[in-house]
């Protein structure tokens, strides 16, 4: 095999690893509990070998773990009601004030633009939510 389809092999790989990662920051929790880490699993072992136990690990307690509670889990973290824990947006972190859809936010959609990636129609989440990102 030449160098260049083995990095076009990785590079896939890499691409399905984002994937994956992004299907963790969802609220559609069924589709990860389905397959999502199996995946991520596969695709993480040529491309970043020391991961896999800890996909794996994530695996099992996903495995084990009731779907209501995670999207309550998930609500609490990334949702609100009352505070939201960990803003899963990048301008929450890099805006004064915590702001959303801020200065940095068109920054990322202009980077996106530039590099010729268009944002699915459907896609409910500002540009720079974590999952977007990672997609």
């Amino acid at each position: 095999m030449q160098l260049t389809d083995e990095f076009i092999r990785n590079e896939g790989h890499r691409a399905d690893c984002y994937r994956f990662l992004s299907a963790c920051y969802s609220y559609s929790i069924q589709d990860l509990k389905d397959e999502g880490l199996k995946n991520l699993i596969a695709s993480l072992q040529p491309v970043c070998g020391e991961a896999v136990s800890f996909a794996r690990d994530m695996d099992e307690a996903l495995a084990s773990a009731e779907v209501l509670s995670l999207k309550v889990d998930h609500s609490a973290l990334f949702i609100g009601p009352f505070k939201l824990i960990s803003p899963p947006y990048g301008s929450a972190y890099l805006e004064e004030g915590r702001a959303v859809m801020g200065g940095t936010t068109v920054d990322a959609i202009k980077f996106y633009k530039s590099a010729g990636v268009e944002m699915d129609p459907q896609q409910k989440d500002i540009p720079d939510h974590i999952a977007v990102e990672l997609e």
